[in-house]
This record gives structure tokens, C-alpha cells and sequence, in this order.
């Protein structure tokens, strides 16, 4: 399989982990950012467009070369731990560490 056309965004995810080409039709603003971030904006759909569009693109995506995801996942990944570092940091202020609310 070389091309993921996904719906749900954790379709796109894994496609993107693998390194395959993505189409996304996006149906929430979930699959919009990570495409976006992906630097995919030419490779999203509205979900009521023509099939004839899609078919197009995943013709256009196929002669393609292969894609590196890697750098700006690792990015994501950062990120995300980052925030949950930061979410952990609140807490611990938030109940003193001892699990009382201060």
C-alpha cells in the first residue's frame, strides 16, 4: 500500500508513522491541523467532493518518491511531552503534591 486515503485522524497518524503518501478527508479540524502541519494542505478533501478530484490526486501522489515524516513527528512528539510535562507541573502545584486541592 503505498497511499492512505483516511477519514479518521487516526488513519492519518498511522499512515504517516509508516512513511505512505496521505489523502485526508476531513471531517473535523483534527485531520486539517495535522495535515497542515505535515505540510499536506494540497492533499485534503471535503468529504462531499467529487470523487473525480480524489481519484485525480491520489493519481497526482502516486509518482511521487516516498515520504520522511520522521523530523516533523519527532517534533509532535516533543511537543506533546512538553505539554504533558506541563499539565503534570499544574497538578502537582494545583493538589501540593499530597493530593490535597490547595
Amino acid at each position: 500500500m503505498d497511499i492512505i486515503i483516511g477519514m479518521r485522524f487516526h488513519s492519518l497518524v498511522f499512515g504517516a508513522i509508516a512513511g505512505k503518501k496521505l489523502i485526508s478527508l476531513n471531517y473535523s479540524g483534527k485531520n486539517r491541523n495535522f495535515m497542515n502541519k505535515l505540510g499536506l494542505k494540497k492533499n485534503q478533501f471535503d468529504p462531499y467532493t467529487k470523487r473525480v478530484h480524489i481519484i485525480n490526486k491520489v493519481k497526482e501522489e502516486s509518482i511521487k518518491k516516498d515520504i520522511n515524516y520522521n523530523k516533523i513527528l519527532n517534533q509532535m512528539t516533543i511537543s506533546a511531552e512538553d505539554n504533558a510535562k506541563l499539565f503534570k507541573s499544574l497538578i502537582d502545584i494545583k493538589f501540593n503534591k499530597n493530593g490535597k486541592s490547595s
